[in-house]
């Protein structure tokens, strides 16, 4: 029997795949226990798992809990992060105050670090700023 678990949320698909109705606000993204990939009404969502609208904010809850891990992970295990944790070392190191100058020394490992951070970001389909 298959199963079905929501993942995400989704407002650029606003066609569900079970009825079909259109111009919905957004979609559930569901998984099947197949690997399929479906975009659910949240009524459909709820009608065809069984689960309550509850239980599917706190499986795609779960799910976004679990793709920013990984992404904290990889980030902290980056060459583009060690170097900038270097960077910030140095400059405390150098009796380099907080503020412009300190800034200023650290631009060019930050500017790296975060693009890193905007790469693993969108690999995780995550928010930048939730990691």
């Amino acid at each position: 029997m298959t199963t079905y678990t929501a993942i995400a949320t989704d407002d650029s698909v606003n066609t569900c795949d079970c009825c079909g109705r259109t111009n919905l606000k957004s979609t559930v993204v569901m998984q099947s226990s197949d690997g399929d990939i479906l975009h659910y009404g949240s009524t459909c969502a709820a009608r065809n798992t069984g689960k309550t609208s509850k239980i599917i904010k706190q499986e795609i809850d779960k799910e976004l809990a679990r793709r920013v891990t990984l992404a904290r992970a990889e980030i902290n295990g980056s060459a583009e992060q060690t170097s900038y944790n270097a960077k910030l070392s140095d400059a405390t190191k150098s009796g380099i105050k907080p503020g412009k100058e300190f800034a200023e020394y650290c631009k060019d490992a930050s500017t790296a670090c975060d693009g890193k951070r905007k790469e693993i970001a969108a690999k995780y389909n995550i928010n930048f700023y939730s990691f």
